[in-house]
């Protein structure tokens, strides 16, 4: 279990973690209407771990992997410029647990000889990834819950659209 104060807390080593990084974003039918999902793929391996998200923040992450302009600076773009105005270098963004529908997720800061773990909404910290080209890490207990093999023929099939 994680030990950590509401909003902060602070560990340097991620042993029980593995590398992810975002596959694919797509749109999924649901009674509610449309949503995404996003797909993380685990480095080096045939594992991937679905996640739904609602319709504005899929399409908001689908612009930001596109770079899509903006006549002014995007909430991420800025944070990243206040973090690193004060002397902070964001780092990596660790999803760290699942509870009760809750994705628990963490930005990892750095500032001189300290690392801080910023608990961050799980979009917004998947938004910082992207913005900053952040590695994305996920506790190796919580890939092997939420984590599905797909074998190469399948992920051909799921992901050709994407490599053309």
């Amino acid at each position: 279990m994680i030990n950590h104060v509401i909003g902060l807390f602070r560990c340097t080593a991620h042993p029980n973690y593995r590398q992810i990084f975002l596959k694919n974003i797509n749109e999924t039918a649901t009674p509610h209407g449309i949503d995404y999902t996003l797909y993380f793929q685990v480095l080096g391996e045939n594992v991937y771990i679905p996640i739904d998200i609602p319709r504005e923040s899929g399409q908001r992450l689908m612009l930001m992997r596109e770079k899509a302009h903006y006549p002014r600076p995007h909430v991420y773009d800025t944070m990243k410029r206040v973090i690193l105005c004060l002397g902070g270098a964001p780092k990596a963004v660790l999803l760290a647990m699942y509870s009760g529908g809750i994705y628990y997720t963490f930005m990892q800061v750095e500032r001189g000889n300290k690392s801080f773990e910023i608990d961050t909404k799980f979009v917004d910290a998947i938004s910082m990834a992207i913005v900053c080209k952040l590695p994305i890490f996920v506790e190796q207990n919580l890939c092997k819950i939420l984590g599905v093999n797909i074998d190469q023929e399948l992920e051909g099939f799921m992901f050709s659209s994407l490599d053309s």
